[in-house]
């Protein structure tokens, strides 16, 4: 991603403060936009990625909106293009339901059995076979990515060298989610200096990033 969506090592946006015993959802809408997109994806309903959606959201929305409300905003987009909601679907049901109309209900256990198992923890991945380029310790440079396709590059790492300190088993690569493909590349969690990234602020600790084989190249 290239565009705002992409605010990791931003500077400007003040400190991140945890917020002390954080629920899961701060809303119950947010809870049922969560539960509506599992529900989905455990489904052969045609909803696809969030992603795409959430990075096409214009700058000052994606700002002043809530994270869930960028998942209901991509939700609603990919229904729409697929065809499960028509034009003006949603604004019809805002209008009954502010007028009265009770919210429909509907039980469906296999859904809900199916959604509820998208859940349950994944298995531990396998350990890291013969399939890495680069080995634990050696030095690597992260490629300039310059894409509209999605990625999972940060920017901040762009062009910058750090060290290889543990290999990860491969798994799919984020640009083929709304594709349909599974192609898989080995992983990498690589150690960068702060110093190296943010120089001003006078620090020097290790920061450390999961990166794709593809997003890495040898340093010189």
């Amino acid at each position: 991603m290239d565009g705002i969506h992409d605010m990791g090592g931003m500077q400007g946006f003040g400190r991140v403060v945890p917020e002390p015993d954080e629920p899961a959802f701060h809303e119950p809408w947010e809870g049922r936009v969560h539960g509506v997109a599992m529900a989905l994806w455990a489904t052969d309903i045609p909803v696809g990625s969030l992603r795409r959606e959430i990075e096409r959201i214009e700058t000052v929305h994606y700002l002043t909106s809530s994270y869930y409300e960028h998942w209901q905003d991509a939700l609603e987009a990919n229904l729409a293009r697929a065809g499960v909601i028509g034009p003006g679907e949603i604004d019809r049901w805002v209008e009954r339901l502010a007028a009265g109309e009770p919210v429909p209900v509907r039980s469906n256990p296999a859904q809900a059995a199916a959604t509820a198992a998208m859940l349950e923890p994944d298995e531990p991945a396998p350990p890291p076979g013969n399939a890495h380029r680069f080995a634990v310790g050696q030095t690597v440079r992260v490629r300039r990515i310059s894409s509209p396709q999605h990625n999972r590059c940060p920017r901040y790492i762009r062009g910058l060298t750090g060290r290889v300190g543990r290999l990860l088993a491969p798994a799919p690569l984020p640009e083929n989610a709304d594709t349909g493909e599974r192609a898989e590349a080995p992983g990498y969690t690589v150690a960068f200096r702060s110093a190296d990234l943010w120089p001003q602020d006078g620090t020097d600790h290790e920061v450390l990033v999961d990166l794709w084989e593809t997003y890495l190249e040898e340093d010189g």
